[in-house]
């Protein structure tokens, strides 16, 4: 009869998504919930041990939360800036203003085609959550 071992900790059996619930730092402190601990395995990776003869031993992804640095809303408006120079739009008669990751642009362009490229090329910026077009065409 081929059974699947049952991990056991501290005599009670514990949910299966036991370890996926405990908070983040607990993990990397090594504390759990069960009372097992945390160990790191010689290939770097870490694991949940609860004791007994290693049957119990599961390996767990290593995992760190990486929070990257937003631009502020003067560095998104220079930024903003700095790309519509790069793709050819004229930025003297344009007024950028962020707010939050809300990038405004207004002002007026010579054609359709330059204010889809503006929209276009600030929106692919990072950082940005939105882009509000207030830009008008030029009457010729």
């Amino acid at each position: 009869m081929n059974r699947e071992p049952t991990i056991k900790v501290d005599g009670e059996s514990p949910k299966p998504d036991d370890a996926q619930n405990e908070p983040v730092e607990q993990l990397r402190t090594g504390e759990r919930a069960g009372g097992g601990h945390l160990a790191s395995n010689p290939d770097g990776g870490v694991g949940a041990n609860y004791g007994g003869t290693g049957h119990g031993t599961t390996r767990m992804p290593e995992t760190e939360a990486v929070v990257p640095n937003l631009p502020t809303d003067p560095e998104l408006e220079e930024h903003a800036r700095l790309a519509l120079e790069a793709v050819s739009c004229n930025v003297q008669n344009l007024v950028i203003h962020a707010e939050e990751g809300v990038v405004t642009l207004t002002g007026e362009v010579d054609k359709q085609e330059e204010r889809t490229r503006a929209e276009e090329t600030v929106t692919a910026l990072r950082g940005v959550k939105r882009v509000v077009d207030g830009l008008t065409e030029a009457r010729t």
